[in-house]
C-alpha cells in the first residue's frame, strides 16, 4: 500500500514535497512505512489510533507469571474477518440492500454526515469493496511484519516529526481485555518512535475521527502549522 501511495503522489497526482502524512488505524501502518522508505519526502507524520506491531504479539504480557493468550488475535481474525465474510455473502445475495431499505441493517455509529453515510451504504452493498477489506484485515500480520523489519533496518530520521493521537476513553463495545491491549500497543508505539508526541483527545475513543472530525482536523492543522509556520 505504501508503494501505491508513492506512485499516487509522485506520478498520478504529483504533490509538492515535503509531505505531511496522516493515517488512521491500518492507514497509520501505511504512513509509517512510507516515511521509513521515503524519508526525503516527509516532514511529519500524524498517526490516529494507529495499529502497532505489538498488538498481535502471541502473548499479551512478557512476564511469565502474567503470560496469557493475546485476545486481539482471536477477535481480529475470527470475529472481524469472519463478520466481513458473512457481510460479503449477504451483499452478493442482495440482502444488505434489502436490509438497509427495510431498516433492518444498521451502519456503525461513526458519523451523522449524510454524504459519508450514503457512501457507506454503497460500500456495504458492494461485495468487491468488502473483499478488499477482507484482504486488508487478513494480511495485517504481513503488513505489521514488514513495518517492523523496515523500521529496524531504516530508522525514522530525527527530523521527521511524529504525533500519535488517541482518545482518553475505552471503546465500550470492546471487552476490557481488548481495550487494555490496544492501549498497551499505542504506548509501545510512542516509545518506539524517538521524539514522538502523544495527543490525548478528552472523552475520545477509536471512533472520534468519525464522530468529531473537526476536532481531529484541528489537531492536524496545528501540527502542520508548527512544521511550516510561514
Amino acid at each position: 500500500m505504501a508503494a501505491d501511495l508513492h506512485r499516487l503522489v509522485t506520478f498520478a497526482f504529483p504533490q509538492k514535497r515535503p509531505l505531511v502524512l496522516v493515517g488512521s488505524e491500518i492507514g497509520g501502518v501505511v504512513a509509517r512505512t512510507y516515511a521509513h522508505l521515503h524519508p526525503q519526502d516527509v516532514s511529519g507524520v500524524v498517526l490516529i489510533d494507529p495499529l502497532d506491531e505489538s498488538l498481535f504479539d502471541p502473548e499479551s504480557n512478557s512476564t511469565p507469571n502474567e503470560r496469557q493468550e493475546n485476545p486481539w488475535i482471536s477477535y481480529w481474525f475470527n470475529h472481524i474477518v469472519g463478520s466481513l465474510r458473512l457481510l460479503q455473502l449477504s451483499a452478493m445475495l442482495g440482502l444488505n440492500r434489502l436490509g438497509l431499505l427495510a431498516g433492518q441493517l444498521t451502519l456503525p455509529r461513526i458519523t451523522d454526515n449524510e454524504e459519508v453515510t450514503a457512501k457507506l451504504k454503497h460500500e456495504i452493498c458492494d461485495p468487491f469493496h468488502i473483499q478488499a477489506s477482507i484482504d486488508e484485515h487478513s494480511l495485517i500480520n504481513e503488513s505489521l511484519k514488514q513495518i517492523a523489519e523496515i523500521s529496524e533496518k531504516w530508522p525514522l530520521p530525527q527530523n521527521i516529526s511524529t504525533t500519535v493521537v488517541s482518545g482518553s476513553y475505552f471503546d465500550p463495545e470492546l471487552h476490557p481485555s481488548l481495550n487494555q491491549r490496544w492501549n498497551m500497543a499505542i504506548q509501545a508505539l510512542i516509545q518506539r518512535i524517538p521524539g514522538s508526541k502523544h495527543v490525548l483527545v478528552p472523552e475520545g475513543d477509536r471512533y472520534t475521527i468519525h464522530t468529531r472530525p473537526e476536532e481531529i482536523a484541528s489537531i492536524v492543522r496545528k501540527f502542520v502549522k508548527k512544521l511550516s509556520p510561514l
